[in-house]
């Protein structure tokens, strides 16, 4: 029989094997010129959204991602917090400058995070929804034809990937679509679900599976013990 030591133990593994461990889903967009992935992760009550621009070419503005709407099923209180670049990147000369700081051209203003994207369901979006300035490159576009990239309005970008980091509450179980939106007038492009998608909830916790091996092997353990006291009665 299981002692109180013996259910103890069990409930301290159980509680370690549910410690939060979270299943990515990833969207992506293939079509020439509008190549984008869009991956969310959750941890605790916050999820992330990296956004990546796989464009190999930049013609011009049209290649630039400047939002993602998205679907999530369930959670509530949805609310963006941040957005982080490796860099900011400043074509307003002709020539692509790197820059530390974070310039809106298009209202004469520095930004800091998050560089004037805001979401407002279903559409997460650079320029308050305008899609400029802000917009995601890649570093392809140092070696493209600039064509509409130094317009100012257009200028600064982020140097992607870019992740965007929300707020929620409750319990995300889903995120059932995904569409990006190329340049600013703006072109769209629907992502297709890779892989698996959603085999966890966002922000439900699942088993580590190293924990459920020491679990089953505690389990063993118990019921080994036991037959053996009961043959000794």
């Amino acid at each position: 029989m299981l002692t109180r030591s013996h259910l103890l133990g069990l409930s301290l593994l159980v509680a370690i094997g549910g410690s939060p461990a979270f299943a990515d889903i990833t969207y992506s967009s293939t079509a020439s010129g509008q190549n984008g992935t869009a991956v969310f992760s959750a941890s605790g009550q916050t999820f992330t959204v990296t956004l990546t621009n796989n464009n190999t070419t930049f013609g011009s503005v049209a290649n630039v991602l400047g939002g993602l709407a998205f679907t999530l099923i369930d959670g509530s209180a949805v609310t963006l917090t941040s957005v982080s670049a490796p860099s900011f990147v400043d074509f307003t000369s002709n020539t692509c400058l790197s820059v530390s700081t974070f310039h809106d051209y298009h209202s004469s203003v520095d930004l800091g995070s998050p560089y004037g994207w805001t979401y407002a369901t279903p559409l997460l979006a650079a320029g308050a929804g305008s899609y400029k300035p802000g917009g995601i490159v890649n570093t392809n576009v140092l070696g493209s034809g600039l064509a509409s990239i130094p317009n100012a309005e257009h200028n600064d970008y982020l140097m992607g990937p870019a992740v965007f980091t929300f707020s929620f509450t409750g319990t995300i179980t889903n995120v059932t679509s995904a569409t990006f939106y190329w340049g600013t007038v703006p072109a769209t492009s629907v992502g297709s679900l890779s892989g698996t998608g959603s085999i966890n909830p966002l922000g439900s916790p699942v088993p580590e599976p190293t924990s459920i091996l020491l679990l089953g092997g505690v389990l063993v353990g118990v019921a080994a013990i036991s037959r053996r006291k009961a043959r000794n009665v």
